[in-house]
C-alpha cells in the first residue's frame, strides 16, 4: 500500500513543537503500540533539548554580532572624528610644516607618471557583431591615440579618444572574419607621450 508523503516542518520555528508532539504521543502509549524502544523515545527529547539550546544560542550570537558591529562602527567613527580634529589643529598651527604632515601620514602623494615610458593598459576586449570594444586605463593622462592595421605592419591612425572605452564600429573590408591589429599610445596636451602597446590582434565580423 502506498502511503502519502510524511510531513516534516519546513520552518525551523515549527520543528520543536512538531518533535514535542511526537514525544508526547509516543510517551503517552504509542511507543508500546509500535514497538518503539525507550531509547528512541528519549532520543526525541534529546533532539528537542539540543535544538532549543541551539536556537537560543543562535539568537544570542546574532544579537551579540549586531551589537559588536554597531560598537565597531561607532568606535571607528569616533576615532576618525577625533583624529581629524587633532590633525586639523596641527595643520592650522603656526609652526606647521608639510614635512611633518608627510611623516604623520596626512598626505598621500602619487608617484609621478614617467612620460617617456608610460604605456596604455587595455583591460578588456569585447567582440560584438557590430563593434569591437576596448576598455583601457586612463590614469592621469588626457587620452589615447589608437592606430589600426590589417597586416600588423602598416598602421594608420583611427583617432584620439579622451574616455574609455574605445569602440571600433568600422565595417569589415572583406567578407567573413577579418583580422585586425591595434596599437594604443597615450597623449597629453595633444602630444603623444610614452610607449606604444604591443600590437593587439583581434578577429572580428562587423558587417
Amino acid at each position: 500500500m502506498k502511503h502519502p508523503a510524511i510531513n516534516y516542518p519546513v520552518f525551523e520555528g515549527d520543528v520543536k513543537p512538531y518533535l514535542q508532539n511526537i514525544y508526547d504521543k509516543l510517551f503517552g502509549g504509542l511507543d508500546a503500540k509500535y514497538g518503539i524502544a525507550a531509547g528512541d523515545v528519549a532520543a526525541i527529547l534529546t533532539h528537542i533539548t539540543d535544538i532549543d539550546a541551539s536556537i537560543i544560542k543562535s539568537v544570542a550570537d546574532h544579537e551579540t554580532a549586531q551589537a559588536s558591529t554597531l560598537d565597531k562602527n561607532n568606535k571607528l567613527h569616533n576615532a576618525k572624528e577625533f583624529t581629524l580634529k587633532l590633525l586639523h589643529g596641527i595643520q592650522d598651527h603656526d609652526d606647521f610644516e608639510e614635512l611633518d604632515a608627510e611623516d604623520l601620514g596626512m598626505r598621500v602623494y602619487k608617484e609621478p607618471v614617467d612620460l617617456n615610458t608610460v604605456k596604455p593598459e587595455v583591460t578588456k576586449i569585447t567582440l560584438l557583431p557590430e563593434k569591437v570594444i576596448f576598455d583601457w586605463a586612463k590614469g592621469s593622462l588626457d587620452g589615447v591615440i589608437v592606430k589600426g592595421s590589417y597586416n600588423g605592419i602598416d598602421y594608420t591612425e583611427i583617432g584620439k579618444y579622451n574616455h574609455s572605452p574605445f569602440e571600433d564600429t568600422r565595417s569589415n573590408v572583406t567578407d567573413g572574419p577579418e583580422t585586425r591589429y591595434y596599437i594604443f599610445r597615450y597623449f597629453k596636451g595633444d602630444l603623444p607621450v610614452g610607449l606604444e602597446t604591443d600590437p593587439i590582434k583581434v578577429i572580428c565580423t562587423i558587417a
